[in-house]
């Protein structure tokens, strides 16, 4: 029990021998610094892999509370996740593809509709911009045209409202179905790895994956995919009406892109290992949890409450701490993107007027 109480990690012993003291196992405790000693004379510092006679000494006392014990030696010997190269996470994003194939048709409708959105939302811009030239030019303008151009506002709103929202249900049908299946993939697949494969992993990580990693794909496919669509077909269709006002506008729409480039490249280099560290922040916490929930008899009879509520006190903060991080960038970044976008309305709104001033 007392191997697999979860009471602490190795670098922390003079702080384990606390409770242990204090449930009068001064024996017990004795026996287990021999053991902890003979197995740091068989660990090869500094990838802390345990040597096979260790290893087999360890899956014997692991076994009594759902791994507790390999999860301490994980978390002092570092053992994490395998880091993934650059072509791997180039290539992550594709390997979701295969998952998408049984829904094509429910893709298609999805990109379809979205398109169709952002088409009429568009439209009472360009309908707008109508009815300003009529006044400026001083055309025939009835009330009959204005009351039509008024119902065509309102039924591109309508079109707008109808498209947007079949656009979201077949996205929220397709995140949810993809989530579902690649759940049941990983869980089937976890199942027939080897068992040092646990060994050598935290819990905490494992449950990151099946559970919130997967539940971030809701995002990716309900919000991602479809905000790409819109930028996409609203970048497209603002530079066809300029181009067709005005080729001047239109090349004056991609000046700010360069500048955007270079703001997106640097904010991905600097938020990315916040992000990560973050994430590995939240398998820790996981796993202190999950292993201190399942053995919570044990730390209580050894009275650890106190050390195991330093333990998940540390882990949050080294959370917080990241996550504060990267929120610090990420609010740095979006006023820039907001400055950018403001001057290039700026330099639209004030080049326009420019020529239609030179023009009268």
């Amino acid at each position: 029990n007392m191997f697999c109480s979860g009471i602490s990690p190795m670098r922390s012993w003079p702080t384990a021998s606390a409770p242990l003291a204090q449930a009068s196992r001064k024996s017990a405790a004795s026996a287990y610094f021999l053991i902890m000693r003979r197995l740091l004379a068989e660990t090869s510092y500094p990838d802390h892999h345990f040597t096979t006679h260790s290893r087999k000494f360890c899956q014997h006392f692991s076994t009594a509370a759902s791994g507790s014990f390999w999860y301490h030696f994980g978390h002092c010997g570092g053992f994490m996740p395998r880091n993934i190269n650059a072509a791997d996470k180039k290539a992550s994003l594709w390997r979701i593809m295969p998952f998408l194939r049984p829904y094509s048709w429910t893709v298609a409708n999805g990109l379809f509709t979205n398109i169709l959105a952002r088409i009429f939302e568009l439209l009472p811009f360009a309908i707008i911009g109508e009815i300003v030239d009529r006044l400026n030019t001083g055309q025939n303008t009835q009330g009959s045209w204005f009351a039509y151009q008024a119902l065509l506002i309102f039924g591109t709103f309508v079109g707008l409202a109808l498209f947007q929202s079949l656009s979201d249900y077949c996205w929220t049908l397709i995140s949810q179905k993809v989530r579902h299946d690649l759940r049941v993939k990983i869980y089937d697949h976890l199942q027939r790895l080897e068992a040092s494969f646990f060994e050598e992993r935290h819990t905490g990580d494992l449950m990151s994956v099946i559970v919130s990693d997967i539940d971030n794909l809701e995002g990716f496919f309900a919000d991602a995919i479809t905000a790409i669509i819109r930028i996409i077909i609203t970048f497209a269709g603002t530079y066809a009406i300029l181009f067709f006002r005005d080729w001047r506008l239109a090349l004056l729409l991609f000046a700010p892109l360069p500048f955007v480039l270079v703001a997106i490249r640097y904010f991905a280099i600097s938020i990315q290992p916040k992000y990560k560290k973050a994430r590995l922040s939240v398998g820790v916490i996981n796993s202190i949890v999950e292993n201190n929930l399942s053995g919570m008899g044990v730390i209580q009879a050894y009275t650890a409450e106190e050390f195991q509520s330093r333990r998940v006190r540390g882990s949050s903060e080294e959370y917080r701490d990241a996550s504060i991080k990267a929120g610090i960038d990420r609010a740095k970044f979006i006023p820039v993107i907001y400055a950018i976008a403001g001057l290039a309305y700026a330099g639209l709104i004030g080049f326009g007027a420019l020529l239609t001033f030179g023009q009268n």
